[in-house]
């Protein structure tokens, strides 16, 4: 392929892409208790070949007090190609890091600034971003949702080992 060819070839990419760029994708997926660890694939969209947004929603809902925690991080992977002796790369999957954003938010759509005590309800996790990968983007995600016991537990907790305490103690006493 002539050097003209590839520049005319990348200038009709370039113009295409502007041409479909903002289409949007958006995944939704249910989580549990306990751990989950995920890689994500926001696939680009047929037809589409600048950049995209996507929104993946995590749903959870929760039975009882629980604490949740999050850890996401993008995952970028390039392509390198040789055309006529010059190497190329290409982002085979890339997320823009300024629009990469994710947050837990409640059943009235409010962010949750706290979530180590969060009350029994549904919440959802949101991961949106701009994608401008060959394929798309891709990103890991892992959660954890853990149950928070009541005050009741604890208390009973409490006196539980209290009891056996005093039943040790007593038995050290008679021997």
């Amino acid at each position: 392929m002539g050097t003209q060819t590839f520049k005319k070839m990348l200038l009709a990419t370039a113009l295409v892409s502007t041409a479909f760029t903002g289409n949007a994708y958006a995944a939704t997926a249910s989580i549990g208790y306990g751990n989950t660890e995920l890689t994500v694939v926001a696939p680009r969209p047929s037809a589409v070949t600048g950049a995209f947004t996507f929104t993946d929603l995590y749903n959870l809902t929760l039975t009882g007090p629980s604490s949740f925690s999050a850890y996401v991080s993008e995952i970028e992977k390039d392509l390198t190609f040789v055309v006529g002796g010059s190497f190329y790369t290409n982002s085979v999957y890339n997320i823009n890091n300024t629009t990469f954003k994710f947050g837990l938010y409640d059943a009235s759509n409010n962010l949750v600034s706290d979530t180590s005590s969060l009350l029994a309800g549904n919440y959802q996790f949101r991961v949106t971003g701009s994608a401008t990968g060959a394929l798309g983007g891709q990103y890991f995600i892992g959660l954890n949702v853990s149950a928070v016991p009541e005050p009741e537990m604890a208390l009973s907790m409490l006196f539980g080992l209290a009891a056996i305490g005093a039943v040790v103690r007593r038995k050290a006493k008679t021997v």
